[in-house]
C-alpha cells in the first residue's frame, strides 16, 4: 500500500528542519545519517541530486513526492502490519548488515541492524 500524501506530508515536514518549505541538502544529509550511519555524505548527494528534478539545489514536496511514489510501486512500502513481515526480508537485512559474513552481528553490525530494521519496517519500540 502506498503512502498517502498526508503521510507524505509529515514526513517531508520531519525532514525540513528550518519550516522553509524545501529541503537542503544538510536537511537531507542529517536525516539519512539519523537513519543509517552506512551511507557516505557523496552517496546522499548523489541521491538528493537525483531527487531534485529541477536543479535549483532545493527539493520542494512535489519532487519528494514523486521520488517517494516511484521507490514505493517498485516495492518499498510502509507496513500497516508488524505480521506483514517476511522472515526472508528479516534475513535479507541480516545478511546485509552481517558484513564479515560470520553469522553473528558485532555491537557495531548489531547497532546499524537496529536503524536499518526500525526505518524500514517502521518499529518504534
Amino acid at each position: 500500500m502506498a503512502q498517502t500524501n498526508e503521510e507524505l506530508l509529515a514526513l517531508f515536514k520531519s525532514i525540513d528542519s528550518d519550516g522553509s518549505g524545501s529541503l537542503s541538502l544538510p536537511e537531507v544529509i542529517l536525516h539519512l545519517k539519523s537513519i543509517t550511519d552506512d551511507i557516505s555524505e557523496e552517496n546522499i548527494e548523489r541521491i538528493f541530486e537525483g531527487i531534485d528534478a529541477s536543479g535549483d539545489k532545493v527539493v520542494d514536496f512535489e519532487e519528494f513526492k514523486t521520488v517517494l511514489t516511484e521507490v514505493s510501486e517498485k516495492g518499498w512500502n510502509k507496513l500497516n502490519n508488524v505480521g506483514d513481515i517476511k522472515e526472508v526480508e528479516v534475513k535479507a537485512l541480516f545478511n546485509l548488515i552481517d558484513k564479515d559474513r560470520s553469522g553473528e552481528l558485532s555491537l557495531d553490525e548489531a547497532r546499524k541492524a537496529c536503524k536499518l530494521i526500525r526505518a524500514r519496517f517502521e518499529i518504534t519500540e
